[in-house]
């Protein structure tokens, strides 16, 4: 340090005050004699200096350098607190060692070796000193009661303090992050770091029970912090999550995400994920020759975030004669479309896989068929995608993802002719199908149908999961009315799925097969050990399958099916609609029915109440169908009309509509099964239920 000297010329320093421009002098003296004169010390006049002093602050009497070097794991904050270390540090006479500081609970008794040296000390609870003789790798453990704590090495190569916590606790901690994220473990003594694999898990071993707080951090970017309390011994798990965005768009667009000041760049194979340094709202962007797609993300909490945009605007289209007794429609093209919607010519047909073979599909790089796939449901959020190292469909709730998309069905009287369109965004004539738009206020880009049958566990909380047995009764109106609760009770977002879900996984399946007879394309998905027997089979027969679509072996009566990633979903066993009501209309029109439906899960019911849902017409109930009209005020939904000459269930829509008893006398719950129904009687009997899930 450097003393100064001034010049002695009364300018070395500067006062600044903040009195009054207009204070009198009488005032000026009074608060100068009563104490209480404002002034700041405004810095030193170097003019005034023949040598400028050294400052006095934290950084010349005591630097950050000195503080580390003398204690890098609790640096002191002022000298006095130096000195004491460095008294600590001090032998009896024999100058400066390296020590440990021991942290074990009292009366353990310490041991610390080298392997030339042993030392033994004590614990108090808190921290116990032992100076060392030598350098080296020591070896630290306690012993209390004949019962051991864990042995601590560390390498002494420095006159440091070196901190080591034993502990008689032991448990493990598996984290799950995301592969190479820093996952930091902290407790009231612990602060744990590892680095996840490439599973991205990590695991910690904790030696002191209580409160740990986990959070992690990839490529600078905080996840959510969570704590879980570990108490007893044996294993526990955590998870800590990344708020991302993941955008569905067409290869090739350029997609930004801004917040303020900050904007992430990706160019599209199809997906774009950003990861993100903060929640907000977040303004997604994808451009692509001139053309643009927008949408804001609230983002308001750490998790994943599954938008869509379109920048090209994909459309497709079949048509059927429903004069025409074939179940084949007409595939659409650019050149043939009466209404000129199509934009892109399909030259190929899907190939459905049987058991383990490769199928295809020309439909698998366009959306939204290229976006639908498997996801994990966990705590009422969409976790995991398949392929994920923690995707499980035995261990989790496994569902299918629907991407949004916007339809228009245009029925020709004139020519007996229904086309349906599917189109990838928003175009004037068409609209977003209901499935994702349900007049509650909100517009999904995704909805969730169960990947598989749903099982009960004690009749209270309903699951979608593989390798369990799927509902096997019949069901009627009062025990349907306990699978809506059920299904409720599972979460807010979970639902039995309705005609609505059911809609949009068939306008799909129609557009991409061009057929009503999904049995013969792809499979009879039958699910029973026998066609009479009505013994439902477990789940996941389909789970070895490498393709999304197709029958599990070559056999066509007992062989189940899948249709993109959804087992089952036509069969032997019927399947309830929730929200759909058929009401007899006998004895004025026999062997017909009114039906109802509601869009909006929560007021799905199954009373005879005919004022309860939208009104949608009148069909026929339990004969084969040769057309389906279009509801004037809801074309989305196929509805079978029995006209009934030549309808057979192979023939026309291959398809009817059945129902079950009710709680009214002359109230029916619509079943599903396939394109509606189709199967051949001997299987009938068999009743199951499925789930889906409306973020």
């Amino acid at each position: 340090m450097v003393d100064g000297i001034p010049k002695q010329t009364g300018n070395s320093r500067y006062l600044k005050s903040a009195i009054p421009s207009n204070i009198s002098f009488t005032d000026f003296i009074e608060l100068l004699r009563s104490g209480n004169f404002p002034i700041d010390w405004n810095g030193t006049n170097i003019a005034g200096w023949d040598r400028l002093p050294t400052q006095l602050n934290a950084e010349t009497l005591l630097s950050n350098e000195a503080g580390i070097f003398i204690d890098p794991d609790d640096p002191p904050k002022t000298p006095t607190e130096a000195f004491i270390k460095l008294k600590e540090l001090v032998g009896e006479g024999a100058g400066l060692r390296p020590q440990l500081l021991v942290h074990v609970e009292t009366g353990a008794a310490i041991t610390a070796t080298d392997g030339i040296t042993t030392l033994r000390a004590t614990g108090t609870g808190d921290f116990v000193t032992i100076s060392l003789p030598n350098y080296g790798t020591w070896s630290v453990s306690a012993v209390i009661g004949g019962n051991t704590t864990n042995i601590e090495r560390v390498v002494v190569d420095q006159i440091r303090q070196f901190k080591i916590y034993l502990s008689f606790f032991e448990a493990t901690l598996v984290v799950t992050a995301e592969p190479d994220a820093i996952i930091t473990v902290t407790n009231t003594v612990q602060n744990l770091v590892e680095t996840a694999g490439h599973d991205g898990t990590a695991e910690f071993t904790i030696r002191f029970a209580g409160v740990q707080t986990i959070s992690a951090t990839l490529d600078g970017i905080s996840s959510s912090t969570v704590t879980r309390s570990v108490i007893a011994q044996g294993q526990h798990t955590a998870t800590v999550l990344f708020a991302r965005i993941h955008v569905s768009v067409e290869s090739g667009a350029t997609v930004t995400a801004v917040q303020g000041g900050t904007t992430l760049t990706q160019a599209s194979d199809g997906e774009v994920v950003f990861l993100l340094p903060s929640i907000g709202i977040w303004t997604v962007t994808a451009t692509y020759l001139g053309e643009v797609d927008i949408r804001q993300v609230n983002v308001t909490e750490h998790q994943s975030y599954f938008i869509v945009l379109s920048v090209m605007g994909y459309v497709f289209g079949v048509e059927w004669d429903y004069s025409n007794p074939s179940t084949s429609l007409r595939r659409l093209t650019v050149e043939n479309d009466p209404d000129g919607y199509v934009t892109v010519n399909i030259t190929s047909l899907p190939a459905p896989a049987v058991g383990t073979s490769l199928g295809s599909s020309p439909f698998d790089e366009f959306y939204p068929w290229s976006d639908m796939d498997e996801f994990n449901v966990s705590g009422n959020t969409v976790t995991y995608r398949k392929g994920h190292p923690q995707f499980s469909r035995t261990l989790n709730d496994t569902v299918v993802r629907i991407p949004r998309y916007w339809y228009r069905v245009v029925q020709d009287e004139a020519t007996t002719r229904i086309r349906y369109y599917i189109s990838s965004r928003q175009r004037s004539g068409f609209s977003v199908h209901p499935a994702f738009s349900r007049g509650d206020g909100v517009e999904r880009d995704y909805v969730y149908i169960g990947k598989y049958f749903t099982r009960n566990d004690g009749a209270v909380v309903s699951y979608t999961t593989s390798g369990t047995n799927a509902p096997s009764q019949t069901y009627d109106g009062e025990s349907m009315f306990f699978a809506l609760m059920f299904a409720s009770q599972k979460g807010a977002r979970w639902w039995m799925w309705d005609a609505a879900m059911w809609s949009a996984i068939s306008l799909l399946y129609l557009v991409e097969f061009a057929s009503w007879d999904i049995r013969s394309i792809i499979g009879t998905g039958y699910q029973v050990t026998a066609p009479t027997s009505g013994a439902v089979q477990r789940n996941g027969r389909t789970d070895a399958m490498v393709y999304h679509t197709g029958r599990e072996d070559a056999s066509i009566m007992q062989s189940a099916a899948q249709y993109r990633g959804i087992e089952n979903l036509w069969g032997a066993a019927n399947q309830y609609l929730g929200g759909v009501i058929a009401s007899s209309n006998a004895p004025t029109a026999p062997g017909t029915a009114r039906v109802r439906i509601t869009l909006q899960p929560e007021l799905m019911a199954t009373g005879n109440n005919l004022d309860t849902g939208l009104d949608v017409g009148t069909a026929g109930v339990g004969t084969y169908a040769n057309r389906a009209d279009v509801p004037t005020l809801h074309p989305w939904l196929i509805f079978p009309h029995v006209v009934g000459v030549g309808a057979a269930q192979n023939t026309y829509t291959a398809s009817q509509i059945r129902t079950s008893s009710g709680i009214g006398e002359n109230t029916r719950l619509v079943v599903h099964n396939g394109l509606w129904s189709h199967f051949d009687a001997g299987a009938i009997g068999v009743t199951a239920l499925r789930l889906m899930f409306l973020p």
